[in-house]
């Protein structure tokens, strides 16, 4: 049996335009230890994310992003351009951005980024603008930084039975076939996790800023 647990930290990311229109909201990951940048495996883009809020369209199924599309589900992000607030990182940054958005807007994504128990990671925001990233409070670091290594005592994983402990409590699922048995984290429990940021950033989030979005 192979034992290999990870860390899984939801993070939502807030997409508000400059008053030019633009928006750009870039990340990069480095090791909390040396500084040093972990490049994305997928080289084209590091991960997923989902739309979960928006100032734009008709909420809760119709929510529009800054380009007047519905919001997208699983959307992978981009490496940044050389031309973009994330130029001096360019190499290690992705996110998203967008020309021609009214100013007063918001946007909001949310992702879960999973990291292997023996690494320490840390999200760092790309550019100086007024695009966020946001975590639970245990992952939270200064200067809008985000451990993605740092799990909650409700889902601390260092035995077997703190996985079975995990299945009851539904927050992680099994998929079994006639070779094998493998655990992996409810992405939705995982993401419920950011119901009290949300409710942080807007104390009326379900009902001025909550979207449903559906699998394409």
């Amino acid at each position: 049996m192979q034992f290999a647990p990870s860390f899984a930290t939801p993070v939502l990311m807030e997409m508000k335009p400059g008053q030019d229109g633009s928006v750009e909201s870039y990340y990069y990951v480095t090791d909390a230890t040396t500084g040093l940048a972990i490049p994305s495996p997928l080289q084209s883009y590091m991960n997923f994310w989902t739309g979960t809020g928006s100032t734009m369209g008709e909420r809760p199924l119709a929510c529009l992003d800054f380009g007047g599309s519905l919001l997208p589900y699983r959307w992978q992000d981009s490496k940044a351009a050389s031309t973009s607030c994330a130029a001096s990182r360019e190499r290690e940054s992705f996110g998203y951005s967008y020309l021609g958005a009214n100013p007063e807007d918001a946007l909001y994504f949310e992702s879960i980024f999973f990291v292997p128990f023996n690494e320490s990671y840390v999200l760092n925001p790309a550019c100086r603008n007024s695009s966020q990233f946001y975590s639970p409070a245990e992952s939270t670091l200064a200067s809008g930084l985000v451990s993605l290594s740092r799990q909650s005592t409700a889902r601390q994983i260092s035995s077997v039975q703190n996985v079975i402990d995990l299945v009851g409590q539904e927050l992680v699922c099994v998929t079994t076939d006639e070779e094998s048995i493998k655990f992996w984290w409810n992405p939705q429990k995982v993401l419920s996790e950011l119901e009290p940021v949300k409710e942080g950033i807007n104390p009326g989030w379900d009902q001025d800023l909550a979207c449903a979005v559906a699998p394409n």
